[in-house]
């Protein structure tokens, strides 16, 4: 009994292993983690949107960006749902939308 399960558990970490990576599309390039912390006045950003625009052409089909969390923090992902960042040049592109109350609550 003791073999059988050796083998069951073998079994289940090969699969996971080759199983349970991210498939990319064709023609992705290797993603990279990217971790990235944006602070506004000594105080982090929640709710920024981030994006690097690639600086070379053949990158733009492979937009990273993320959204920061309280800390303002952000781990970037490739087309919304490829953790990473292709390696290249980025211009970095921050972003976030505050509505303010209208200033005459009577034209509302």
């Amino acid at each position: 009994m003791k073999r059988i399960t050796t083998i069951i558990f073998l079994f289940l970490g090969i699969v996971c292993f080759f199983g349970c990576g991210q498939k990319l599309p064709d023609g992705m390039p290797k993603l990279y983690p990217v971790t990235i912390t944006i602070v506004q006045e000594n105080t982090p950003l929640e709710g920024a949107i981030v994006q690097l625009i690639p600086e070379d052409s053949s990158l733009s089909t492979w937009g990273p960006m993320g959204i920061t969390n309280a800390s303002g923090v952000t781990e970037l992902q490739t087309n919304g749902k490829y953790k990473g960042s292709p390696l290249g040049q980025f211009k970095v592109l921050v972003t976030k939308k505050e509505i303010e109350p209208h200033p005459h609550p009577e034209w509302g």
